[in-house]
């Protein structure tokens, strides 16, 4: 049995649905729910590094309804300007393929949402590259290069414009994630996307064992 625990995990790390994984490791639903659920916990209380060097930040958006379950969102997609039906999350990555995601406020990103979100996230001395926009004097201590969307300079952004897209198409697979645990959910994306890099398996084995060690597990309504 624990080894079918270990093969739940991995496949739960890699991204697959509850479902998914408790039928390609032979694991129960319900006992697949309670392990997803103990994985969840050992994640939320998981700390993101700050990033330093160079760095590239951006954020994406996530749609949530009134029963505050998180969907995709097609950026251009809805209302314009303030939506209070969008929820911000702002992204981070550096050139040591670490990584940050954090739930942001709600509606477009102002200035002051820039500032408190990304406020001591980078390093100071780091050579940050964004869009141009709303991210006042968040990177006031770094080197700051700016770039209009859509421009020619803009392909220096495709590293954290692939991991914006990485964050939708996870909950374009994970429908209906339930907005408390979401926090929990990008910390297994930012933990997930370090794959291929060196020491990612140990990785893997020490979060497994974490899981393992924890008796924190979350109380729920729903089963999936």
């Amino acid at each position: 049995m624990p080894w079918k625990i270990n093969e739940l995990l991995s496949l739960l790390i890699d991204g697959l649905t509850l479902r998914q994984a408790s039928h390609a490791s032979g694991v129960s639903l319900p006992t697949a729910l309670l392990w997803r659920d103990k994985l969840l916990a050992v994640l939320k209380h998981e700390k993101f590094p700050v990033l330093s060097g160079e760095v590239w930040v951006d954020e994406t958006y996530l749609r949530v309804n009134s029963e505050d379950m998180i969907y995709s969102h097609k950026r251009g997609e809805g209302k314009r300007g303030l939506n209070k039906d969008l929820l911000q999350v702002c992204c981070g990555i550096d050139a040591n393929k670490r990584y940050f995601a954090l739930v942001g406020g709600r509606g477009t990103m102002s200035t002051k949402d820039a500032e408190t979100y990304y406020r001591g996230r980078v390093a100071p001395g780091s050579i940050v590259h964004s869009d141009e926009g709303h991210y006042g004097t968040v990177f006031k201590d770094c080197h700051h290069f700016a770039v209009k969307a859509g421009s020619p300079e803009s392909k220096i952004l495709n590293k954290i414009n692939n991991f914006t897209d990485q964050v939708q198409r996870y909950f374009k697979i994970h429908l209906g994630t339930d907005r408390r645990y979401l926090s929990a959910y990008l910390h297994l994306i930012c933990f997930c996307s370090q794959r291929g890099c060196d020491g990612y398996d140990e990785k893997v084995d020490g979060l497994i064992k974490r899981v393992w060690n924890s008796d924190v597990v979350f109380t729920r309504n729903r089963n999936s």
